[in-house]
């Protein structure tokens, strides 16, 4: 099911229509396309500058970044889902050339 028709389904199921202030699909399509560009730019970054190395310093970089990106709410769990997010994209944005050669 796609966002637009889970919450229909609630307005829906609670009798509601949405909010006269809601924005238009075409809005949120275009928020969500500038927070996904955002987001791959961010981990490029990243992953050229080597900058981040260790895992909570991920979850930590995250929480603090996405804090910041309009449009995203962190309403459930906020350290569960840094966690996972951190685990599933550190091995992508700390490649092998940024790990340490051990001797």
């Amino acid at each position: 099911m796609s966002f637009q028709g889970y919450y229909l389904a609630q307005w829906k199921e609670r009798q509601q229509t949405p909010p006269l202030d809601a924005p238009t699909v075409n809005e949120i399509r275009q928020q969500i396309g500038e927070i996904d560009e955002s987001i791959i730019n961010k981990f490029g970054e990243i992953r050229r500058s080597c900058s981040i190395q260790s895992r909570p310093e991920m979850e930590d970089t995250l929480l603090e970044w996405l804090a910041q990106l309009p449009g995203i709410q962190l309403e459930w769990n906020t350290k569960l889902f840094s966690e996972m997010l951190a685990a599933s994209i550190h091995p992508i944005v700390y490649p092998v050339e940024c790990q340490p050669i051990s001797g």
